[in-house]
């Protein structure tokens, strides 16, 4: 969950020397990536196999990006180049690492970085690359999607939106199974939102060792049962068949369907409320005023 955060928030800059990126320098720098990179991968280009993802070309002129978010399809890569899915991840690796690149894993979310050349500057200062493995171009869409701030979409950073989604997808049907003595919570059946791979229900314990209770919880073996990685899907089964996930784009709009609007989660707004203020405080970001 601290790897999760870092990256919904801020990014996690795996590279010392790499800067930001201005937003007219992203056309030509995301053009270059995808010939010299993406297609000697065996990739066919961007609006087919491989796409943006994040607010990168969606700020404000005067405003910089971190990093440069890319979405890729496993499945193309393990077809074009004969592999299975699961040896894709280090098969990726060791090919950027032949093109001349400083690749850097995120195993975890199934993530490579690297630094490339900003295009257009004399200096050629990198700016990070995160290319992430898809196996469903939707679902990673969805999470990793990001208003447009320079059109006034959303005043929010899309982890709000995130973190009030999973909020949501906890609430629903959440059942406690064991307490100790003094009523705290230590094994719970929940519903999760996991960035990488979809909706799952699970049981969790937070029982330690000797009394004491861990904070995260450890899932527990055997316990977990996939229900969805379709965003359509998750919204009609947690919020109800009236929305769609255009309802869901932006934090405000997610905001007002939970808050002000009739929904299958009406009833549960103080534990969603309670939630997502966690899961906040925890990421260190500061709490909406609307909340």
């Amino acid at each position: 969950m601290i790897k999760l955060k870092k990256l919904l928030t801020e990014g996690g800059n795996m590279f010392p020397d790499a800067v930001g990126i201005k937003q007219n320098e992203i056309p030509a720098t995301v053009s270059k990536i995808e010939t010299v990179v993406l297609k000697p991968l065996g990739l066919i280009g961007f609006a087919t196999d491989c796409f943006i993802l994040g607010s990168a070309g969606k700020k404000p002129t005067d405003q910089l990006s971190g990093d440069l978010d890319i979405g890729v399809s496993i499945d193309q890569l393990a077809s074009k180049n004969g592999l299975k899915l699961s040896d894709v991840l280090d098969w990726l690796i060791k090919e950027l690492e032949k093109m001349g690149y400083d690749a850097k894993p995120l195993r975890g979310f199934s993530q490579v970085s690297i630094p490339f050349p900003i295009v257009g500057r004399v200096t050629e200062e990198p700016v990070q690359v995160d290319f992430m493995l898809s196996n469903n171009v939707n679902w990673t869409r969805f999470v990793y999607s990001s208003p447009d701030y320079s059109k006034g979409e959303s005043k929010y950073k899309q982890a709000y939106r995130n973190f009030l989604m999973a909020a949501i997808v906890s609430a629903v049907d959440f059942k406690v199974l064991k307490k100790t003595d003094k009523d705290v919570p230590i094994e719970v059946e929940k519903y999760v939102m996991r960035h990488d791979r979809g909706i799952y229900r699970l049981t969790k314990s937070y029982a330690g060792k000797g009394g004491s209770i861990i904070k995260a919880g450890k899932t527990i073996a055997g316990s977990e049962s996939f229900l969805t990685q379709e965003p359509e899907e998750m919204i009609h089964f947690f919020l109800g068949d009236q929305y769609t996930i255009a309802d869901a784009a932006s934090f405000e709009k997610l905001y007002d369907v939970v808050f002000n609007k009739p929904s299958k989660v009406s009833g549960m707004r103080d534990t969603i409320r309670k939630f997502f203020i966690q899961s906040i405080t925890d990421a260190k970001l500061p709490i909406p005023e609307i909340m």
